[in-house]
């Protein structure tokens, strides 16, 4: 009985240490970003260029995605409203699959002009996204736009990147599966943290 009590102290301990890791990774991220991301287009400075992070247009179900629909209606009002002057839509692409392809049509759909919409298709993560802003496309003032989520992991990456990131807010998505996207959410910012963070000790020599 001894030895199982011991090892139940030693599971617990372990268990509750690697919860508080994950929770302070996430305030950390969290507190990184939260001054550089807005709820409305007339808090956002005005920058040339926004990055549209990829999603599939539909879900898994052959449903319209709602993730995908809210995010280009957000970076079309910023387009419309003269806030962006070009889109880089960065996401995903394979075989008979292409996320900017999909996000450049609802774009014209929603009346961006087709010469200002940009196709990043080597976005396959979110990291991927950000460093290929400046490393690509040379660019290195911008606004993120995704749900709030997503946008706040994202624009961290870009600071600790001493990169000059905002974050829009597309409308967020209420179902069981944002649920499960929610819960994925906290684990992708531990992993964000751990590849920002190599990169930045890596850098110094």
């Amino acid at each position: 009985m001894k030895i199982i009590s011991f090892i139940l102290k030693k599971v617990s301990f372990i268990v509750f240490s690697a919860a508080a890791i994950v929770l302070a990774i996430n305030w950390f991220v969290l507190d990184t970003s939260n001054q550089y991301v807005f709820r409305t287009s007339e808090d956002i400075p005005e920058v040339e260029t926004a990055l549209v992070l990829g999603t599939s247009s539909y879900t898994i179900y052959g449903e319209p995605n709602k993730f995908f629909e809210f995010r280009v209606d957000a970076a079309a009002e910023l387009y419309e409203r003269g806030i962006v002057q070009e889109i880089i839509a960065s996401g995903y692409v394979d075989e008979g699959y292409n996320e900017p392809q999909e996000m450049k049509k609802a774009l014209v759909q929603r009346g961006v002009a087709i010469e200002d919409i940009q196709l990043d298709g080597g976005g396959y993560d979110t990291l991927a996204s950000i460093q290929r802003m400046e490393s690509v496309w040379g660019v290195d003032r911008y606004v993120v736009i995704t749900q709030e989520f997503h946008v706040k992991r994202a624009v961290y990456i870009a600071r600790r990147l001493d990169v000059e990131a905002y974050g829009f807010n597309a409308d967020d998505v209420s179902s069981n599966n944002s649920v499960r996207t929610r819960v994925r959410e906290v684990f992708a910012r531990v992993k964000a943290f751990g590849e920002v963070e190599l990169q930045r000790i890596l850098s110094i020599f």
